[in-house]
């Protein structure tokens, strides 16, 4: 298959050099892939666990702001981002597109904690983008810096699917944060049955759980803050 001008392959991999980079096969939906081939670079497509990987020590995930309050809102995005932060030395977010604070389906202390949550507790850097073309150029100043070898890491970027319940989904939003693991999550969801409920109820509240104390309190009200309207 060619896209553009520019040779591209999709599920196994071509020759890796300092050129080409590579991209999760979902990314054909959208005009990052085209912008690059007429940057100059060979996209090649593959099931991969994010959503761009340059060179060995660079992996990139893409959202745009919709996909990215949608990630929060169904926990996918503390996953990808937990991945990212322990599969390679310079992880990075690309937030795409404006008005993320005027979405309305999440609130803005909500937002401005998980942002905090990437890149102060799990050191992702974060670069918000204006479009596709401006993402694109981002990509290609990071392939400038970080190219290399592509194929150090494939293996370790590969993606394994799991079918994943809006149980398990929610255990695994609550043990991102610091302090709680799977059963204080599970207790927690038990009582509340939603992260959503959770993020409502008053202090007083969460601190009669028998599990619940000062120190837990505090690291999830700094993702999920009292509710004070978006």
């Amino acid at each position: 298959m060619a896209f553009g001008n520019r040779p591209v392959k999709s599920g196994g991999f071509m020759h890796i050099n300092k050129n080409s980079i590579l991209a999760d096969f979902r990314e054909q939906r959208c005009l990052v892939p085209k912008f690059l081939s007429h940057l100059g670079f060979s996209v090649q497509f593959g099931s991969l666990a994010t959503d761009y990987v340059i060179g060995s020590d660079c992996f990139v995930e893409r959202k745009t702001i919709s996909d990215f309050i949608t990630s929060i809102a169904d926990g996918r995005l503390f996953r990808q981002v937990a991945w990212l932060a322990r599969s390679c030395k310079h992880p990075l977010l690309l937030l795409e597109g404006g008005g993320l604070y005027h979405q309305g389906r999440v609130s803005s202390d909500v937002i401005r904690g998980v942002i905090l949550w990437i890149t102060v507790t799990k050191k992702v850097s974060l670069v918000r983008t204006c479009n596709e073309e401006d993402s694109s150029s981002i990509l290609r100043l990071l392939a400038k810096k970080y190219s290399a070898n592509a194929a150090a890491n494939l293996q370790q970027c590969r993606q394994q699917r799991k079918i994943i319940t809006p149980w398990q989904r929610q255990i695994n939003i609550l043990t991102q944060i610091s302090g709680i693991g799977r059963q204080t999550a599970s207790d927690l969801l038990t009582v509340f049955k939603t992260i959503d409920n959770l993020a409502q109820a008053s202090d007083i509240e969460l601190m009669s759980l028998p599990r619940m104390g000062k120190s837990r309190l505090k690291s999830f009200r700094q993702i999920f803050p009292v509710q004070t309207g978006v």
